[in-house]
């Protein structure tokens, strides 16, 4: 069968019908990228789009963003741009998953990122798995310090660091890293975190503790 619409859809939109996410988020679906296994496709869940793609209910913008609901899409593209340009343009590896751009999908627009993986292709779990699994050792801690300094050094701009959106990727060395895959961007109105390194950092630094603090409870709390 083929994974793009031939007959209801122009033919360049990908055809996510009879496909079921593979994870979801707050706001959006994820879907295994039909044609690219190393990708995947996030789309809006159904209850936040109309069919002029603009704003259904949206608490956090006092002033709707011309982006409607995609505001978020736009949001993951603009910052993955900015690190990568904070990178000096290298194939440097970055602490965040790669955004490739929009396509329109047959559950509309969708942004098409990249499929953090096991070895075996399944996905990577997230940090909380990690955690959950018993599997957090003192590799995967120095691994998390290597991410947060990263974060730091690349200037990564996030509305929402968590233990649910932090994937731990090994590779199949045995060596490994973990990457951030969502919660990109700065939802502010006035963004002092993208104009001052210094304030970001301060941030960082706040969700570092917290999630070492989390961490510390876990295995506080372990048998």
């Amino acid at each position: 069968m083929s994974v793009r619409q031939q007959h209801s859809a122009p033919e360049y939109t990908i055809d996510l019908t009879g496909f079921n996410p593979i994870a979801e988020g707050k706001h959006r679906l994820v879907y295994q990228h039909p044609d690219r296994s190393d990708r995947l496709v996030k789309v809006l869940k159904p209850h936040l789009l109309k069919h002029d793609g603009k704003i259904v209910k949206n608490k956090l913008f006092r002033i709707p963003p011309r982006q409607g609901n995609f505001i978020h899409f736009a949001m993951d593209f603009t910052e993955y741009l900015a690190v990568r340009v904070q990178s000096g343009l290298t194939p440097t590896a970055l602490p965040i998953s790669a955004v490739y751009g929009i396509e329109p999908t047959t559950a509309g627009i969708g942004l098409i990122v990249e499929k953090v993986t096991r070895p075996d292709g399944t996905l990577a779990p997230t940090l909380k798995s990690v955690l959950a699994e018993g599997a957090f050792d003192d590799r995967m801690r120095r691994c998390l310090d290597r991410f947060f300094d990263d974060m730091v050094r690349y200037h990564v701009v996030v509305y929402e660091l968590s233990l649910e959106n932090i994937l731990y990727r090994e590779d199949p060395d045995g060596d490994g890293r973990f990457l951030c895959v969502d919660g990109l961007g700065c939802r502010t109105l006035i963004p002092l975190p993208v104009w001052f390194k210094s304030i970001n950092t301060r941030k960082l630094n706040g969700y570092r503790r917290a999630i070492e603090e989390q961490i510390s409870a876990h295995s506080d709390a372990t048998p």
